[in-house]
């Protein structure tokens, strides 16, 4: 130690490190590089927390960390959670530069509890303006990522006569703001839809159990013409998830105009409460409707009206689409015409998953081979989940497919293959005579070629499994699975039962 020169110590008046200022700067960013990520790590966050406790420079470097979030709890006055934001509150406005606090936050939770009230419904305290004690947190110039939850069962209305004003400022100042990026909504009612889709920035939108305001048709079909004919699309949605929605068909109409789309996740219970008011008027504001949609999952959600526009135009709803998920109930087949319609629309399909509770139809076995065919180079993932009560129609359905795969020509890139068929008891009695039938060796053949170089060359994985129900209760389930069909085939095709499981359904 004697040895070593003297070192001077220029910032030690202000306890502050001796090496670069810059260096220190990256090691902040880095460890706390977790939270852009993952808002609410703790151990991240008690790392930068503990970090800004060395000395004044340090604390300077983790503040914008520190300040990326801020959640607003707005529950009863009694309630801690209030006071602790009455705390927050004067924190941030009596800091010496509030300016320069507020501009760090980036990302804002704002979490309600409605009041019931049986005379007037579940609806906010009415709170004056000027006492309203998270009013001023409101202005953030910088927020990027908006999550507004309504908590307790019932939705809040926007447009309820004493609708609370900070719900009011939170919509009038960030989604028709240029910063905001992402927007989480749930448990809100009367949504300005298309206030939302028209915000500049907005590339995520999730929305759960949320209603919107029906605005008049010719005023809808007005504003979204006159926008997508501007030079500056402002549409600017890339990624869309919304559960629980009952006016399916009023944002579908309004996605229609969302060219930039890429992730449409829709999960929908209930008929269309309003029509459709672009297909009405037959209009063609988009030639394509989603040629950038990559990623596409409907539940309890039809989308031939999407189709029918594409067809009447001589163009695909969805050509680049690469992954698509159905799930379709006997609900919602019962609102369109061709649940599977879709399936013609579609050309560089990679991933497919059909989900169908209702009995096998026509409508599947006669556009599997269309897919099949136009996505015969690029599918990489199949997997199919269906009921049968007819020996006719579970014989027909496994025709089907092994018709539509024989479509799919030399160089197929079919890595996995998922079937699974639920049966009735009666269909299939004898399970031995089942295990005989001459399409599963037409399958075997389609797919593991019985040694042959073929069309699938780089199948890895196939998983074939038939459930056979009898009053309620799953007696027989067959399996068959293995790094290669040929080899689990022909190992288990010709055992007389397999009873891998029984219970009660």
């Amino acid at each position: 130690m004697s040895n070593l020169p003297n070192l001077s110590h220029p910032n030690s008046s202000q306890n502050d490190p001796v090496l670069p200022f810059e260096l220190f700067a990256r090691i902040i960013d880095d460890v706390a590089s977790e939270l852009c990520g993952n808002f609410y790590s703790k151990k991240t966050r008690a790392d930068v927390i503990s970090l800004s406790l060395v000395c004044h420079t340090f604390n300077e470097l983790c503040r914008p960390h520190l300040f990326q979030l801020v959640e607003i709890l707005d529950a009863d006055d009694k309630s801690n959670e209030r006071h602790i934001t009455r705390q927050l509150s004067a924190l941030l406005l009596n800091h010496p530069s509030p300016q320069r606090i507020t501009s760090f936050i980036q990302h804002l939770t704002y979490s309600g509890y409605p009041t019931l009230n049986s005379a007037i419904g579940p609806e906010l305290d009415n709170i004056n303006q000027h006492n309203d004690f998270c009013h001023p947190l409101l202005q953030f110039p910088s927020v990027k990522t908006l999550y507004v939850t309504l908590h307790r069962r019932y939705p809040y209305s926007l447009c309820s006569d004493k609708s609370r004003l900070t719900i009011s400022a939170l919509f009038g100042t960030y989604i028709r703001g240029g910063t905001l990026t992402s927007l989480v909504l749930a448990q809100i009612t009367e949504l300005p839809i298309l206030d939302l889709a028209l915000c500049p920035n907005l590339h995520t939108l999730y929305l759960r159990r949320c209603t919107f305001s029906v605005p008049p048709q010719t005023s809808l079909l007005s504003r979204i013409e006159t926008t997508t004919t501007t030079p500056f699309l402002p549409f600017s949605l890339r990624t869309c998830v919304a559960r629980g929605l009952n006016t399916q068909s009023l944002i579908l109409a309004i996605l229609c105009v969302c060219p930039r789309l890429i992730d449409l996740d829709l999960i929908t219970k209930g008929g269309p409460a309003h029509s459709n008011p672009l297909l009405e008027a037959k209009t063609t504001t988009c030639s394509v409707i989603f040629p950038d949609l990559k990623k596409l999952e409907l539940c309890y959600t039809t989308w031939d009206y999407a189709c029918g526009v594409a067809a009447q135009e001589g163009v695909k709803a969805f050509p680049d689409l690469r992954s698509l998920s159905l799930f379709i109930t006997r609900e919602s087949a019962a609102h369109t015409d061709d649940p599977y319609a879709i399936l013609q629309h579609v050309q560089s399909l990679e991933r497919l998953h059909i989900q169908d509770e209702r009995l096998v139809d026509s409508s599947l076995l006669n556009n599997l081979d269309i897919c099949f065919s136009h996505c015969q180079s690029t599918m990489q993932s199949i997997s199919i989940v269906y009921n049968v009560d007819k020996r006719e129609r579970f014989m027909e359905l496994l025709a089907r497919i092994c018709s539509a795969l024989e479509t799919m020509g030399t160089g197929s890139r079919l890595e996995t293959f998922d079937l699974e068929i639920h049966t009735m008891g009666h269909v299939w009695p004898d399970m031995h005579d089942f295990t005989q039938c001459k399409l599963w060796q037409r399958l075997d053949y389609i797919l593991g070629g019985l040694g042959r170089k073929g069309r699938f060359e780089a199948l890895k994985e196939v998983r074939v499994v038939v459930c056979t129900t009898t009053h309620g209760v799953q007696r027989d389930e067959m399996v068959w699975e293995n790094e290669r069909f040929r080899a689990c085939f022909v190992e288990l095709g010709g055992r007389s039962e397999v009873v891998l499981s029984v219970r009660i359904k």
